[in-house]
Parts: C-alpha cells; sequence; structure tokens
C-alpha cells in the first residue's frame, strides 16, 4: 500500500534548508497541513456518484482521481456581525460569493412594494436548526430582527452573498 503523503525527499537538510522542494516559506508543517487538508475534503464531502449498480454490482469509475469540482466542503453559515464576504473561484472558472458576517439585509415591503436596505438587529428563530438562533447563524427561512420589524431571510446567504428578505409584521 503506498502511503498517503508523497513528499519529495531531500538529499541533505543544509542544501535546502530542512525543507521539502515546493514547500513553500512556511516549512513542512505547512505542506503536509495542504497535502491532507486536500485529501480530507475530498474524502468527507465527496458529491459525486457512488460506484454501485441498481442490481448492487460495481461500476467502473470514470475518471481515476475524485474531480475537484464534486469535492464540497463543511457549510460555513454566515453569522451575524461586520459585513464580510468571501470570493471563490469554483467549476468552469466561475465566482461564488459566499457571505461570511452580514450587518444589513435588503428587506421588501409587501405593502408599499419597495426594498429598503435595513441593519440587521438579532435573529430571532431558525425552523431548520434552533441552534443556529442561539449562535446567530443567518440561513435561509431565518427569522430577524431589523430596524424596520421582523422579515424572513427568502436569500441563501452562504451561497449568494446577499441576505434578502421579506418583512412579516
Amino acid at each position: 500500500m503506498a502511503p498517503l503523503l508523497n513528499i519529495p525527499r531531500v538529499l541533505s537538510p543544509a542544501a535546502s534548508g530542512g525543507v521539502p522542494a515546493g514547500a513553500g516559506p512556511r516549512g513542512i508543517n505547512a505542506y503536509i497541513w495542504l497535502k491532507t487538508r486536500c485529501a480530507v475534503k475530498s474524502a468527507a464531502f465527496y458529491q459525486g456518484n457512488d460506484l454501485r449498480k441498481p442490481t448492487g454490482g460495481v461500476k467502473g469509475r470514470v475518471a481515476k482521481v475524485k474531480r475537484k469540482a464534486l469535492c464540497g466542503g463543511p457549510p460555513r453559515v454566515p453569522r451575524l456581525g461586520p459585513q464580510a464576504v468571501e470570493v471563490e473561484r469554483v467549476a468552469g472558472g466561475n465566482i461564488k460569493v459566499r457571505l461570511r458576517s452580514a450587518q444589513y439585509a435588503n428587506v421588501y415591503n409587501p405593502r408599499e412594494r419597495k426594498a429598503v436596505k435595513a441593519r440587521i438587529v438579532s435573529v430571532v428563530s431558525t425552523p431548520s436548526n434552533p441552534d443556529f438562533a442561539k449562535r446567530g447563524q443567518i440561513v435561509r427561512g431565518a427569522v430577524i430582527q431589523t430596524e424596520l420589524g421582523r422579515a424572513v431571510v427568502t436569500s441563501r446567504p452562504g451561497q449568494d452573498g446577499v441576505v434578502n428578505a421579506v418583512l412579516v409584521e
């Protein structure tokens, strides 16, 4: 069985500073962390098809490795706090804007038929997971308290990069 990490060997530590070629300025620990992080991420959050047929037989794999586009990641749920976004490159070279923390929401008032940018005061409740409200995490369907009143989040902030909500009153 092959080793999990393929670390290049160095002839003498003095020649390269004790770090494998290509390990970078942070040293061997950062190099190993990067290699294991990629391996763990693709194993734990793989979202491709499984290799079983409906009859129970085993299918052959189309590609010899798990593709990066099919490897997801842990859920990154935005929190209540100062506005912060994260730009990520996704499949096809496209860009996905993820919201890390939110302070404002675009609140739509159905009576006036008008949308207004309002400050989020707190997360009141979250039907999908009650712990999210305690932690101040904003997800789709969460009830938030804004300056205008209570509103229900209609967007997916972790995917869309913005908090859109509809006023409930």
